[in-house]
């Protein structure tokens, strides 16, 4: 191996180890190093050439160059190697150096060396054929010295920076090290390492290494592992920078050259007036603790700082178990723990608005998990704990208003073609939380079953149950809380409940009319209320499909060449009773009409089909309709009669003055209308909206409207109507909302973002966001502000992010959460 392929080893070895610790050896998976044995051409510029004898060998010279020398080799598929320094000495044996010392013009160095040294501005890349510009967009190294033993093979890299380019994004990457030594031909050991993507000397964002050892071709225990794979790394001494200064340290980690990328995953930097200046970070645990990048885990610790309230720590985590080409487990675990010196702002009542924490450490964790079993079976577990009763509220608000109730349970289930049999057992960690005690309940369900002629579906439960309303407080109507009364009301002992619905049903196809009388009875059993209540139900389902193709229709205003409307009428006809004491069961008759409309869209000889509009209407009917309710009302074929369950509370701190949207479990109350419909104007352009009337009330019960045009890569906005009956639970009154958002790049360089939603009723904004970007050399930047009046909380934010990663959030993580 000639020298030269000595230096082209070493640095290729030292770019791959910066390449595995920056996530971006995807590119060389699978790829052996090929050196080539092809002569090294070397040409001197205005240099002076001195020879001396080697002081340790008696048959040995030192030839040495002072001024511009450069050298080249070719390498397989036509690449070259080239390298440039100002001085260099090399090496060599008597015969080698007059050998060399024999040629004119360009030299072609000999076999026979024993060690180079370059110095001063030595420089190193590759120039790949058939890649346009590969010179500046892939790998180069530059050094102040570079000194190579080619008997014992091993090198040193004196101040050395290192040029690379992801392979899927080409955003440049560069190493400053202070020094790199080839331990052996696969083993690298850097010292004083610091990483970004700017090439600045002191860039804006760095990532530090102190020590970094690399095995660049270890063995590991899978066979099948690529080149990438096998490049081992432990770094020490893990430091992140801002503008030079230590934001966060790790003191050792370790993993592979196909660990992805950096441990910074997000940052966040912000003022907000409920939690002051904010500084919000996410790691990539597996980078910081070296664990492997293959095991399925993926899991992200979070530090946080804010000025007004105290600092968090957290660790969310997702992960999965594959066999067999399967998932036959997987999970998440979601942890976030803060010392909270300051106050709650929760919403306009006065109560709530300043709400002291009950202790000043808080937090939660909740743990969810299923494991499919041998059988057919599964088994769901979760566990949650909450501090106290607002944490989810002030620090967690999307899950809280979203997600659903935390619980802590286990969850049996064995599900066969088309029943399941399953077994929950469900209980309470906070004493705050409304919840509803399982211990335990087991179900029996059946979906579909051929009973010759007949089709039979059973649905049902029973179980031991208790309501724990939770010790705790509530808003009150002044500006202090107040004792909830739910718990001595309505805490109560285990009793029995037992559910259980059969549906028979007979499919009928009369040409295309498809009709289907069904019989359904229902039978509930309550130990406490000492009683058991039977319900029937009988009647039919029916609908029909039928279509109409014109191939004359053609606009090129809303883009349709041809159409088809497809229209399938449906009728639902059901007659209820029931035994139960003030039966409030309802008859019910649904006549509804689903109509689709396709066309042709796209270039020519690229035609596609497209549903271009979908339109849907209905109206439905009851007996002992219910007065002046606020909530939309809705109709579900597959259960059209009244249903019975078991009342649960919501978690929310209003339900203690009686203010929250009841949820009601008999779908369709009152008379009704309901119309929905989408829209594909064109490929750009789309409009959604929906209608529901109360004809029993006469008034309109919800209106949703929306418009939408994405003309990528310039111009995206969207503007929304919505309208709620008496959604404003505080005020007793209608909630009307009107939103915009709009996203536009103006210039090569700026772009800009504004969402804002207007409450119509009080004349005021719901929520205000704005935000602008700069494109940087190397870096985006960005200016945003956000105004949320209902916790008369304002902010503002000045994030950055590299180019080719853009997933740090602009704006704080919790205000983005919010809206």
């Amino acid at each position: 191996m000639s020298y030269f392929a000595k230096i082209r080893y070493t640095c290729v070895a030292a770019m791959l180890l910066v390449m595995g610790f920056c996530g971006i050896c995807q590119g060389q998976q699978g790829q052996k190093l090929a050196f080539s044995t092809e002569p090294l051409e070397i040409t001197v510029s205005d240099a002076k050439m001195t020879t001396y004898p080697d002081p340790d060998s008696s048959d040995g010279k030192i030839l040495v160059y002072t001024g511009q020398i450069a050298a080249r080799q070719k390498w397989p598929d036509d690449a070259v190697m080239e390298f440039r320094a100002q001085n260099a000495v090399f090496f060599f044996n008597k015969q080698a150096v007059d050998s060399l010392l024999s040629n004119k013009d360009n030299k072609t160095a000999p076999d026979r060396q024993l060690g180079v040294y370059l110095q001063g501005d030595v420089r190193m890349h590759l120039d790949k054929a058939g890649v346009k510009n590969f010179k500046t967009v892939d790998n180069e190294i530059s050094a102040d010295e570079v000194y190579v033993d080619l008997i014992t093979g091993q090198a040193t890299i004196i101040n050395a920076k290192l040029r690379m380019a992801m392979p899927d994004t080409h955003m440049p990457i560069y190493v400053r090290a202070q020094k790199i030594k080839m331990l052996s031909q696969k083993d690298f050991e850097i010292y004083d390492a610091k990483l970004s993507n700017d090439e600045f000397y002191e860039p804006w964002f760095s990532l530090g290494i102190k020590h970094l050892l690399v095995d660049s071709d270890a063995e590991v225990n899978n066979p099948a592992a690529t080149a990438a794979q096998r490049v081992q790394m432990e770094m020490k001494g893990i430091s992140a920078k801002i503008e030079g200064v230590p934001i966060s340290w790790w003191p050792k980690a370790s993993g592979d050259a196909s660990t992805a990328n950096m441990p910074l995953k997000s940052l966040s930097l912000g003022s907000d007036s409920e939690f002051g200046a904010c500084i919000e970070a996410q790691w990539d645990l597996n980078w910081l603790t070296g664990a492997n990048p293959d095991s399925n885990v993926q899991s992200f610790l979070r530090t946080d700082g804010f000025s007004e309230r105290g600092g968090g720590i957290g660790i969310d985590a997702d992960y999965k178990n594959a066999k067999y080409g399967a998932d036959n487990s997987f999970g998440q675990f979601r942890s976030y723990m803060v010392y909270d010196e300051g106050y709650d702002r929760l919403g306009r009542l006065s109560s709530r608005r300043d709400v002291t924490p009950p202790n000043d450490l808080r937090g939660w964790a909740q743990w969810r998990h299923r494991q499919y079993l041998r059988g057919d079976w599964q088994v769901t577990l979760e566990g949650a704990y909450i501090s106290d009763r607002n944490f989810l509220e002030s620090w967690r608000e999307k899950e809280f208003d979203t997600d659903k109730e935390p619980e802590t349970l286990i969850y049996f289930k064995q599900q066969r073609h088309n029943w399941a049999v399953d077994l929950t057992a469900k209980w309470h960690l906070n004493d705050f939380q409304y919840d509803l005690t399982e211990m335990p309940k087991v179900g029996l369900h059946l979906a579909g079953q051929d009973l010759g002629i007949f089709t039979y579906y059973q649905d049902g439960y029973i179980g031991r149950f208790a309501q724990r309303a939770g010790d705790r407080l509530v808003a009150g109507p002044g500006p202090n809380e107040i004792a909830s009364t739910f718990p001595d009301s309505l805490n109560q002992d285990y009793f029995t409940y037992g559910l259980s619905r059969h549906e028979l049903a007979l499919p009928l196809n009369v040409g295309r009319l498809k009709f289907i009388p069904t019989a359904i009875g229902t039978y509930a059993y309550d130990d406490m209320a000492d009683e058991d209540v039977w319900q029937g139900a009988i009647g039919f389902r029916s609908s029909m499909q039928f279509w109409k193709v014109d191939d004359s229709v053609h606009s090129e205003l809303f883009d349709i060449d041809r159409l088809r409307h497809i229209v399938r009428p449906e009728l639902n006809i059901f007659a209820v009773d029931s035994d139960q004491a003030g039966d409030d069961a309802r008859d019910i008759l649904n006549f509804g009409v689903r109509q689709t409309f396709q066309t042709k869209r796209g270039p020519a000889g690229k035609k596609r089909s497209v549903d271009f509009l979908r339109f849907n209407t209905s109206a439905t009917f009851v007996t002992n309709d219910q007065d002046n309710i606020a909530y939309p009302n809705y109709f579900l074929a597959s259960t059209p009669e009244n249903q019975f369950d078991l009342t649960r509370f919501l978690n929310d701190d209003l339900d203690g003055l009686g203010l929250t949207r009841a949820a009601v479990i008999n779908q369709t109350v009152s008379d009704f209308l309901e119309a929905n419909w989408l829209w594909q104007i064109s490929d750009t352009a789309a409009m959604d909206g929906d209608v529901n009337y109360n004809l029993n009330d006469d008034v309109l019960s919800k209106v949703a409207a929306g418009f939408a045009i994405n003309h990528s890569p310039r111009t995206r906005y969207y503007l929304g109507y919505r309208f709620y009956r008496r959604a404003d639970v505080l005020e007793d009154r209608d909630t009307q909302l009107a939103t915009g958002r709009i996203n536009y790049k103006m210039n090569r360089k700026y772009s800009m973002g504004l969402s804002q939603q207007y409450n119509i009723v009080r004349d005021a904004p719901s929520y205000t966001r704005a935000t602008l970007i700069r494109k940087n050399n190397r870096w985006y930047s960005a200016l945003s502000f956000g105004y949320d009046p209902v916790r008369s909380g304002f902010s503002f934010t000045v994030s950055f992010w590299p180019a080719g990663y853009d997933k740090l959030t602009i704006g704080t993580r919790r205000a983005a959460n919010a809206l």
